[in-house]
């Protein structure tokens, strides 16, 4: 009975999806924003999202490589969002002023993996996710 529930409960996943940049700050020291993430447990039973593990692109060049820790827990089909604080300083930062001030907007990616915990078993999941013409005005 343990071993069914426990593939029972590995069927089912996590689902991360981007879902908007936030609080947009370009300077000459550098830019800051906070990417928006929704994160779904599509399976039973709830998990606790321990780890997000991600590297973050704009316009093709990475900006950011980190992981975040937000112990957040996620009940079966009930989209929880989780904010990702991103500083970018430097040659980086300086592309992407560069790429705003030309038109405004920028195509940002983030690629990465989720790490849920089902009790004491751990859930990876893998997650790429393109926001497409980020308005930074």
């Amino acid at each position: 009975m343990v071993l069914w529930m426990t593939g029972a409960a590995l069927a089912g996943g996590v689902e991360v999806t981007a879902t908007g940049v936030r609080d947009v700050s370009i300077g000459l020291g550098g830019t800051s924003f906070d990417l928006v993430l929704e994160v779904t447990r599509t399976g039973w039973p709830g998990v606790t999202l321990s780890s997000l593990d991600y590297v973050v692109t704009v316009d093709g060049q990475e900006i950011e490589r980190n992981a975040a820790q937000p112990d957040v827990k996620l009940e079966q089909n009930v989209p929880t969002e989780v904010v990702i604080p991103c500083e970018v300083s430097g040659l980086a930062a300086a592309g992407a002023i560069v790429s705003a001030a030309m038109d405004g907007t920028v195509d940002l990616t983030i690629d990465g993996t989720a790490t849920a915990w089902i009790w004491f078993l751990p859930l990876r999941v893998g997650f790429e996710e393109d926001l497409l013409h980020v308005d930074l005005r």
